[in-house]
């Protein structure tokens, strides 16, 4: 880690009409270049739907690519043998910046629903959140107890049906271990579910 922050301290500007210095410039190269423009054209389009705050990170996080895949290009050769970085940022760079774009830009949308949501959203949020964080699932009567919502296992029992009706999840039956007792049925959360997404209410359509 030392040597990869002594060779990135070591980058100079260069000189340009005696005393005077200029940025070094770094450009894509043809390929790198081609996947910018169809990564500027997609995201822009996204960012077309976005309105107040939301259109304003979409704005910043557009300029950060160009800034993170420079970040990455200089790291890259930070970490290699070369002398001096090349002059052509690749396209698996400007690939890598563009996945943390794509990182940050959910972040921030996951970010902007939470700041959004009532506190009937809030707390169902919270309670997928809990059951995701299981992947053993739970039973009606732990959800019941953890939640502080449900004033009974049988509430917290319709609660997950509700979930099951909606494809979100499933019921499994658990054998009793070691020390025997009696078959449990746990609720898991299905892999393909959104865990931010409350079911819908009954009566709604």
């Amino acid at each position: 880690m030392k040597r990869v922050f002594d060779r990135l301290l070591s980058l100079q500007a260069e000189e340009a009409d005696g005393a005077n210095l200029k940025p070094s410039e770094h450009c894509f190269g043809p390929e790198a270049h081609k996947l910018w423009r169809r990564f500027y054209n997609e995201f822009n389009e996204e960012a077309e739907l976005q309105i107040g705050d939301r259109a304003a990170a979409f704005s910043k996080l557009e300029g950060y690519t160009a800034r993170f895949a420079l970040v990455l290009h200089c790291l890259r050769w930070a970490c290699g043998n070369k002398k001096a970085p090349p002059r052509r940022i690749e396209v698996s760079t400007l690939n890598s910046a563009i996945k943390l774009t794509r990182w940050f830009t959910r972040e921030a949308q996951r970010i902007y629903d939470i700041l959004d949501e009532d506190q009937s959203q809030a707390e169902q949020r919270r309670i997928l959140e809990f059951i995701h964080q299981r992947p053993q699932g739970v039973t009606a009567r732990e959800l019941a107890r953890a939640s502080g919502r449900f004033s009974s296992t049988e509430e917290a029992e319709r609660y997950l049906n509700e979930l099951v009706r909606a494809g979100r999840g499933e019921w499994r039956n658990v054998d009793p271990g070691a020390k025997g007792g009696r078959p449990t049925r746990r609720f898991r959360l299905r892999d393909n579910s959104n865990r931010d997404e409350p079911p819908a209410e009954q009566g709604d359509t």
